[in-house]
């Protein structure tokens, strides 16, 4: 199913703005960017390999607000959230919204932050990257109708360089 999302965050200790339905005192986000890649070596003298994964910050870009100052205070001092999590919703069959991919986090350090405005121009916005020790990425499926038809889950731990 195609369709619009909307993503929350998360962060133990951190309190957001949004006043949606669900999401009370989340932080909502305007777009985000995260990856991993592991290059392959396949070679003609001795067959291939692989390397070492690498896993990106975590990057997203919301408005400025209540959680701002507690991860810009993160940021300065590089101390560590416990816990965080990105949620990703998109309308259900019921109407109701579906939460279709999740990414849940330990061990949060803000990377960077940088704070974006125009005058005149509405909320200032800002982006912030941040790395973890760990992560589980969950992906519901949805059949036809909006209705979850099955759940995936993937996760890796940085420490230990294991799921």
């Amino acid at each position: 199913m195609e369709g619009k999302w909307d993503a929350y965050l998360t962060v133990e200790g951190v309190t957001g703005e949004s006043e949606r339905a669900g999401h009370e005192e989340e932080i909502e986000l305007l777009s985000f960017s995260f990856g991993a890649s592991n290059p392959s070596s396949i070679g003609t003298g001795g067959g291939g390999g692989i390397g070492t994964v690498d896993i990106q910050s975590f990057n997203f870009e919301k408005h400025t607000d209540a959680a701002s100052a507690d991860m810009f205070k993160h940021c300065c001092a590089g101390k560590h959230f416990p816990s965080g999590k990105v949620t990703l919703y998109k309308a259900g069959g019921d109407g109701g919204a579906v939460d279709y991919l999740i990414f849940e986090f330990e061990e949060i350090y803000v990377d960077d932050i940088q704070w974006s405005g125009t005058a005149g121009g509405g909320i200032p916005t800002e982006i912030v990257s941040f790395s973890f020790a760990k992560i589980v990425v969950t992906y519901n499926q949805q059949d036809s109708a909006g209705a979850k038809a099955g759940s995936y889950m993937g996760s890796w731990n940085l420490k230990t360089k294991e799921p």
